[in-house]
C-alpha cells in the first residue's frame, strides 16, 4: 500500500479504539461516523478536508443551516479553481519539505544483478525488518540473514532476491 492510505488506515484504528466496546463486537456501527469525520477534517498538507477538495465545501452541519450560512453554489466553480491551485501549492510544498528531510538520512545506493546482499529482519527496538519463520523471540534472533543473491533489478531502489522458498517474504525488496 502507499503510505497515504497506510496512515489513514492508523487514524481508523486509533479512533476504533476509543468507540468499540471491550468485546470489539460493534465496530461496524462507529465506520460511518469515522469515514465522516476524516473526510471534513483537513489535510496538514493541504489545509484543506477530501469533501472541501471534492465538492467545494464540507457538508452542512444542523447547526450551520440554523445559522443561515451563505449557499455554496454561488461562485462554485471559480472557488474551486482557486481550491485546486492552492492544493497543488500546498502539495508542492509539502514534497519539497520530505525531499529535504528526507535526503539528509538516504545515501545513494545501487547493487547490480549478481551481487549479494544481506536482509535486515526484525528487532524489538526498531519497527522495519522481516520477520523469518522460525523467529519466535525476535529479542534474541539474529540481525540480518543472508547474504542472498540479487537475480533481478527492479527498479532504481528495488531488487528481486533469490530467497528460500520456504520462507512468506516477498522477493522484491525495497533498499530504503
Amino acid at each position: 500500500m502507499d503510505g497515504q492510505s497506510e496512515r489513514t488506515n492508523q487514524t481508523v484504528e486509533a479512533a476504533l479504539r476509543y468507540y468499540v466496546s471491550l468485546r470489539q463486537d460493534d465496530w461496524v456501527d462507529h465506520t460511518e461516523l469515522i469515514q465522516a469525520a476524516i473526510n471534513i477534517a483537513p489535510s496538514k498538507s493541504t489545509h484543506h478536508s477530501p469533501f472541501d477538495l471534492l465538492y467545494g465545501s464540507n457538508p452542512k452541519h444542523a447547526l450551520d443551516l440554523l445559522a443561515g450560512s451563505p449557499s455554496v453554489a454561488d461562485d462554485w466553480a471559480t472557488k474551486w479553481e482557486m481550491l485546486r491551485k492552492d492544493v497543488v501549492d500546498a502539495i508542492s510544498v509539502a514534497q519539497q519539505e520530505m525531499i529535504k528531510y528526507r535526503d539528509v538520512k538516504r545515501k545513494p545506493i545501487s547493487f547490480a544483478v549478481g551481487d549479494k546482499v544481506f536482509l535486515r529482519l526484525a528487532s524489538p527496538s526498531s519497527e522495519s525488518g522481516y520477520v523469518l519463520p522460525a523467529m519466535i523471540k525476535p529479542k534474541i534472533a539474529q540481525q540480518r540473514a543472508g547474504p542472498f543473491e540479487i537475480i533481478k533489478v527492479v527498479g532504481k531502489n528495488a531488487y528481486k532476491l533469490k530467497l528460500p522458498v520456504n520462507w512468506k517474504i516477498w522477493p522484491i525488496i525495497s533498499v530504503i
